[in-house]
């Protein structure tokens, strides 16, 4: 899991956690913002899935137009890819669509995505040297079931003390101080 530094000024990334999904030294990393939510709904931006009434996440800025998601469904798992713990990666729509349908995939088994944060090879090593993100291994429970991960971030921030603490805090946006 990556958080991004206090000092980081992105857009894209002030203030978020990513989870890792995929890492290698010669293709680089992909993973998702977990704690970004949007104020849009799966079928909304998919009509013909009038069943998925669930809220999306801004996974990062990387294939925006994509619709990915995660989840702990072992009824999917034979083709996807593990990430941590129960926590998996992908799979086909069509066969979770109709899961979602039927009933048998509850929304805490499931989170959708728009887009996701890729890093180049090298590329992700050279941010975390400069001290861009702060890194950790944390079990899945951390950011799985959804519910608190808006936290994430800052709870990581409080954890880590000092001015860390401090700046998470601190209003994001110094005119609400």
């Amino acid at each position: 899991m990556l958080y991004a530094d206090p000092r980081m000024e992105d857009s894209y990334f002030k203030r978020t956690a990513v989870l890792i999904c995929s890492y290698s030294k010669s293709e680089g990393a992909l993973g998702f913002i977990v704690n970004r939510p949007i104020a849009l709904r799966v079928n909304e931006v998919l009509p013909t899935e009038s069943h998925i009434a669930r809220t999306l996440n801004f996974g990062g800025p990387v294939a925006d137009d994509q619709l990915f998601f995660l989840h702990t469904l072992t009824a999917m798992q034979p083709d996807t890819l593990r990430v941590q713990g129960p926590v998996h990666w992908g799979g086909d729509f069509d066969v979770l669509s109709g899961l979602i349908k039927q009933g048998r995939a509850p929304e805490s088994a499931v989170s959708f995505f728009v887009g996701y944060s890729g890093w180049s090879p090298g590329q992700l090593e050279e941010e975390l040297t400069s001290g861009a993100w702060l890194s950790d291994y944390p079990n899945a429970d951390v950011f799985w079931p959804r519910v608190g991960r808006e936290r994430l971030w800052k709870n990581k921030m409080n954890a880590q003390g000092g001015n860390y603490a401090v700046w998470a805090n601190f209003p994001e946006f110094s005119s609400q101080n």
